[in-house]
């Protein structure tokens, strides 16, 4: 929300929280897992303890996407939703 929250500051949030859940970060907006047997954890932990219930991350989110060759792509945003996940306007 413009004004209420600070965008560097966000950002600066969600590189702590890939870093605490053992995310590698690509760019600006994507972290990958390691690729190892911890990844489905590490993804666990990133999602569900930091980010879903982080009022100023859901609040803000324009776009959260779920990354799966195997799978294909999944819309974090709407799968939260539908699940009563999270903290969404």
């Amino acid at each position: 929300k413009e004004g209420k929250y600070n965008l560097e500051d966000m950002y600066k949030m969600i590189d702590e929280y890939a870093k605490e859940s053992g995310m590698i970060k690509i760019n600006k907006e994507t972290y990958h897992c390691k690729g190892d047997k911890y990844d489905l954890g590490c993804m666990t932990l990133f999602i569900y303890k930091y980010l879903i219930d982080s009022e100023w991350f859901t609040k803000n989110a324009k776009e959260w996407i779920w990354i799966s060759e195997k799978e294909g792509n999944s819309d974090l945003i709407s799968a939260s939703k539908a699940e009563g996940e999270g903290i969404w306007e």
